[in-house]
């Protein structure tokens, strides 16, 4: 597993839900379940993991991991997985233990997708109800074109997991099973210190992250 350059992320899908109120928790939510992603108060397994703080990434060979430096720049946000053709950027925030912030967060989206020309579909994926979304892109020559974007949110015990799968992750569903199975493996660690819901919690690098591990 590697580690590259930081990204800045972008404002368009970033800053979602900050001042709606939370609703109950459904099926719909993406609950966390035996399946993961877990919670770091839950039993230890023998995966090796990496910790960024509030993100525990399974060792995965030939995974890239790179954080997503928050618009300010005073911060880290999230992180981007890298895998083959895909990636999917996570993001973790505090959620009450009452949670339904992804069925917030996923009204958000759409009214902003669709403001930015995005077509957008609902459907029901392997973390619970996704969003689908062909994102108007332009590429360095100028090109206009569609760009697939996976949204899903998976609700835990007191956070909130946002994913976003990009490239053949978002479409193809043999694609997406290895970065799948790495998020079903990530431990989320939320810390003592009281937040409001949807701060981000806090990401820390490693020591050693210029080695391969």
């Amino acid at each position: 597993m590697g580690f590259f350059s930081k990204r800045k992320e972008t404002r368009d899908t970033e800053d979602l839900g900050a001042h709606n109120q939370d609703e109950q928790p459904g099926v719909e939510e993406g609950l966390s379940n035996d399946l993961g992603p877990f919670d770091s108060t839950e039993d230890s397994d023998d995966i090796a993991r990496v910790d960024f703080g509030s993100l525990r990434i399974p060792l995965t060979p030939d995974l890239r991991v790179s954080p997503d430096v928050s618009e300010d720049g005073r911060g880290i946000s999230g992180l981007t997985l890298l895998l083959d053709s895909s990636a999917v950027r996570l993001m973790a925030v505090a959620s009450p233990k009452s949670g339904g912030l992804w069925k917030d967060v996923r009204g958000e989206l759409k009214v902003q997708l669709t403001k930015q020309g995005a077509t957008i579909e609902e459907r029901d994926g392997v973390f619970g109800t996704e969003l689908l979304a062909q994102v108007p892109v332009q590429n360095a020559e100028g090109r206009s074109g569609r760009a697939p974007m996976r949204f899903a949110g998976i609700q835990g015990p007191n956070w909130f997991l946002r994913v976003i799968f990009n490239g053949a992750a978002a479409v193809d569903e043999e694609a997406a099973k290895p970065l799948e199975n790495v998020v079903r493996n990530i431990v989320v660690h939320r810390d003592a210190t009281p937040r409001p819901p949807k701060e981000i919690l806090p990401i820390t690098l490693p020591v050693d992250t210029e080695q391969e591990a």
